[in-house]
């Protein structure tokens, strides 16, 4: 369109100049004229076309320059690790050896009629404790007043009850050794030539220096 815009400018301005020129002009000046209007429209043909080719030339360039390549979105894949169960170790039981203890002995007063048994049994609180004596009758409150919560923290206990038929005899105990499946007590029985004829009822109270006893725990007696 710029083009033939120029071509015509060109033609009018030849024409507009031809016309406006005296008759009495030659022919030879009207060929002159002719060929300058040629020459003026050839130019600006020439101007025009090297303008659009310049256009031309910068919209390729921006168009070159502003075009982006495509972005990439891939990710890599994900990698899942196995889950890992965990195996707890299974409880161990308390350590094989002798334990350091304090033994004390309370007699207690029993009707004669009432049988007494010897039990032993592992105490690790002292609601445990209450328990392990609610049987026995005529135990008084500074027998077990020793053996609080805070007590058991750092120690435990072990509660043996012992019938005799005279108060004469004696109760020594010998060793605490804790075994695979709980613990082993050892009580030497002191009987004199020279005895009383009283019936005894005994608790034998063994504090522990540990807390590897449980309350539960197996307790196996031997009186020798």
């Amino acid at each position: 369109m710029r083009r033939l815009t120029a071509i015509a400018l060109a033609i009018g301005i030849a024409l507009f100049t031809a016309c406006g020129r005296q008759p009495a002009q030659t022919e030879t000046t009207q060929a002159a004229a002719s060929q300058r209007a040629a020459d003026i429209a050839q130019t600006v043909l020439t101007e025009t076309e090297q303008t659009v080719s310049e256009t031309q030339t910068e919209t390729q360039t921006v168009t070159a320059t502003t075009t982006q390549p495509p972005v990439t979105t891939t990710q890599p894949p994900v990698t899942m690790t196995p889950h890992t169960s965990l195996t707890l170790p299974d409880p161990q039981p308390p350590e094989v050896g002798s334990a350091a203890f304090t033994a004390r002995r309370v007699r207690v007063n029993r009707e004669y009629d009432q049988k007494f048994e010897t039990t032993a049994v592992a105490v690790e609180s002292r609601a445990q404790l209450r328990d392990a004596v609610a049987a026995v009758r005529n135990v008084l409150p500074d027998d077990i007043a020793a053996y609080t919560d805070a007590w058991f923290t750092t120690h435990r206990l072990i509660v043996i009850t012992l019938q005799e038929s005279s108060g004469s005899v004696r109760h020594d105990v010998r060793s605490v050794a804790y075994t695979t499946d709980g613990v082993q007590v050892t009580v030497k029985r002191s009987v004199p030539d020279v005895q009383t004829c009283d019936v005894a009822h005994w608790l034998l109270f063994i504090e522990l220096d540990d807390t590897r006893l449980r309350g539960g725990d197996p307790v196996a007696v031997t009186v020798q």
